[in-house]
Order: structure tokens, then sequence, then C-alpha cells
């Protein structure tokens, strides 16, 4: 099989991973924002499946000032200072003074005034799950608007096959990648040459690799491992139809 010159190659180490019935769960308590699959639906891995919504949680602080009403304290002052004068001309009692001097004492007493602050505790997120490989969704047990705790069984996603390659590709070269990007497996010893492309394209996690899935073809006995095969990716070309 020959190669365009104008090609560049990635590098490439391969391996097999075994694949199992996924139960997906909600990651926390929230709404189902938007439901996008149905069950008996094919999905790709990383597609995204549901949004989850969780509102803002927020909790009320209560506080206990204390604090004098000035105003009020000047105004029983002067009154009680008024007062006073009026007994010494022989106007009021000396009842009415002692009467004004209380008022005035009281205002002066500080108040507890309770004050109630709402402080958030969480802030509303929004979150997709998406699928963790190519399948099929099996029993779907949520439906849109639905509100469900954490931890709830939202649906299960069946692989299309029991294993998949598993493409370790320096974290250099992630934006080169893209889905149907062809991947060329040699194994020298038996001179066998196989063209398969990226079928998956999961979300980067790691500061310096970069994963990516193919598929074997179901028609071709799979190897044990991919130890004497040479494998590299493809760069420039458009996804084979």
């Amino acid at each position: 099989m020959t190669i365009a010159t104008d090609e560049q190659h990635i590098q490439v180490v391969l391996s097999w991973e075994d694949l199992q019935p996924q139960t997906i769960a909600a990651p926390n308590a929230g709404k189902i924002d938007n439901l996008l699959i149905q069950e008996g639906q094919h999905v790709q891995g990383g597609q995204r499946l549901i949004q989850l919504k969780t509102e803002a949680k927020t909790q009320t602080q209560t506080t206990i000032k204390s604090t004098v009403d000035q105003a009020a304290k000047a105004q029983a002052y002067q009154k009680w200072q008024q007062d006073k004068d009026l007994h010494a001309q022989g106007f009021i009692s000396q009842a009415a003074v002692a009467k004004s001097a209380a008022a005035y004492h009281a205002a002066s007493q500080s108040q507890s005034v309770v004050q109630h602050t709402p402080n958030i505790t969480q802030a509303a997120t929004s979150t997709w799950l998406q699928a963790p490989f190519n399948g099929v969704i099996r029993p779907l047990a949520i439906s849109h608007g639905a509100q469900v705790k954490n931890g709830q069984k939202l649906f299960v996603i069946e692989p299309d096959d029991t294993q998949r390659i598993k493409i370790l590709v320096a974290q250099d070269n992630h934006q080169e990648l893209f889905i149907g990007q062809r991947l060329y497996l040699y194994e020298p010893k038996m001179q066998q040459a196989l063209w398969l492309q990226i079928s998956e394209l999961p979300p980067i996690t790691d500061k310096q690799y970069v994963l990516a899935y193919a598929l074997w073809p179901q028609d071709l006995p799979k190897p044990a491992h991919f130890e004497s095969y040479q494998a590299y990716l493809v760069t420039h070309q458009k996804p084979l139809p």
C-alpha cells in the first residue's frame, strides 16, 4: 500500500480496551434540562446526551446587632432638659421631670436588631453527560424536565463491541485529530497492512497525552496485542466517506 508523499504522520501507541455495558447515573441532584436521546438510539462516544441543571443553593445567615437611635436619644435629652427648666419655674411637677428623665435613659439603651442575609452556598451549574463509547441506549429511566437525585440511574449504554482500540497520542498533536481520521497499521512479519479510522475522540483530560479510539473490523481476527505493529495517524486528510 502506498502513502502519498504530502501526508504527515503522527506516531501512536495502541492497546486493547475492554468494554462492558455501563450504567450512567446523575453526578448530582438536579433537573433534566435537555434530553437528546431515546431508548434504542445509537450514539457516538463523546456525544452529548443529557444536560443536567442544578439550582443555586442559598442559606440564610442571621446576625444580631446592638444599636442606639441617636436621634431619639437627642430628642429625649432635649425634652428632659426642657422639663427641668419648666419645673424650676413651677410649671410642671417633679414627677413629670422624672418621667422625661426615664424616657431619656431608655432612649440611651442599645436595642438589638435582627438581620437575615441570604448567602449563596452553591452556584447554579449546568452539566452535560456524554456517551463514554459508541453504543446503544437501553432502559431510559428519565424524561425531559424530571427532577433526579444524586446517583440516580438514568440509562444504560451497551457498547457496539466488547473491545475497542485505545490510541495514545502526544498532547502536542491534539489539534491534528478528528473523527474519521485514518489510522495505518502494519505488521512486518506477516506483511499485513490495515487502514482504520478514529471512531471516538473524548474530551482531553491529560496534560501529556490525548486518547482516541478506533474499532477493529468485525470480519478480521483480532491480534492479542499491538507490540509488533507499526502504527501512525495520517494528518491533513479528510475523513473517509
